[in-house]
Order: structure tokens, then sequence, then C-alpha cells
């Protein structure tokens, strides 16, 4: 199953580029549901505990920062990873759905909408998709497999607690290292 979703996380991540690359194709994902209408962002009134991780505009053309090892011992750190600080770039072609802003308008979480593929969530938040994946995997099984009304976990201080596949909650296992859960 790991070496499963790896090369499923592999295989998004190329097809995420080749996207980047060849914005002007019109070639729909293999993985994408009925589409639907775009929806409104939300608000959720929640304080925000965010790390201080610098932001970069969204992605429009690849100025997003890169995935980053994190440095050894980081109490904010993703499996590894740098934690990353989404920002929403706006509804798109796969990416359709609502984010919910915590109180300093930073999105947290993002109801999925028909045909919206986790590669193209990635791009609309300004994140990378394996980092998505991490953490979403514990409540749910990744950013793959996605169902209108799921619900993604954006924010890497609420892995325990935010997402859902199907409108069932997971028991994975958590990532490590992870950061301080509220």
């Amino acid at each position: 199953m790991s070496k499963r979703l790896t090369c499923m996380s592999l295989a998004c991540a190329v097809a995420l580029i080749v996207s980047a690359c060849t914005a002007s194709d019109t070639a729909t994902p293999d993985n994408t549901v009925v589409a639907s209408e775009s929806a409104p962002v939300v608000s959720k009134p929640e304080p925000s505990a965010v790390a201080s991780t610098s932001r970069a505009p969204a992605a429009e053309g690849g100025d997003c920062p890169d995935l980053e090892f994190a440095q050894a011992g980081d109490p904010e750190a993703v499996a590894g990873w740098k934690q990353q600080v989404p920002v929403d770039g706006g509804t798109r072609e796969f990416a359709n759905g609502t984010a919910i802003l915590d109180d300093a308008g930073i999105p947290v979480e993002y109801t999925v909408a028909a045909g919206d593929v986790g590669a193209f969530i990635a791009e609309r938040f300004c994140v990378n998709l394996s980092y998505l994946n991490a953490i979403n995997g514990v409540r749910r099984n990744g950013a793959t497999n996605l169902d209108p009304g799921d619900t993604l976990n954006l924010d890497a201080h609420t892995i325990l607690s935010v997402g859902d596949e199907q409108c069932v909650v997971l028991q994975n296992r958590p990532p490590s290292p992870m950061p301080p859960q509220r």
C-alpha cells in the first residue's frame, strides 16, 4: 500500500509539472468526477496558530516556493518537510471547491467540488502535492480519490482534527515529525 501511494504521489507530481508546462492543453485528468460550478470562499471564525513561514503569491506561472526539507528538530516540520502556508490563488479548472479561511484569512480547509483533482488543488493553494498528501494522510488517504463534499485539510496544525473521505474519518498513522496540534 505504501509503495502504491508513493507511486501515485509521484505520478500526480509529474502530472502537475506537465500541466504547468502545457497550460494551453485542455486534456481532462483521468481521476475527475462530474464538473460543477464554482464555489465561494467562506470564512471560518477560528484563531490562527500558523507558523511564521514565508508566503508567496498563489501559483499563476510557477512563483510558489519549492518544497523544502525541514531542518532537523524543526517543531513545525511535517513528515520531514518544511511547513507550507497555503495562499488561495482562486478557483480554477479542477479546483473549484470552497476554501475555509481562519481569522487571519489563511485557508485552513477545502471542501471538494465535483471535478476537483488533488494536483490542481495543491496548485491553487501554492503547496506541493506531496505536502498536501502528508497533512491529509491521517483522517483520509491523502489528497487522492476525491469526491464532492470531501474535506481536505490545509493546515499542518489540524492534521488530527480536519479532513474526511466520503464523510468517513479514517484513523491512519500520523506523520512523523508533526507540528503541535490544536
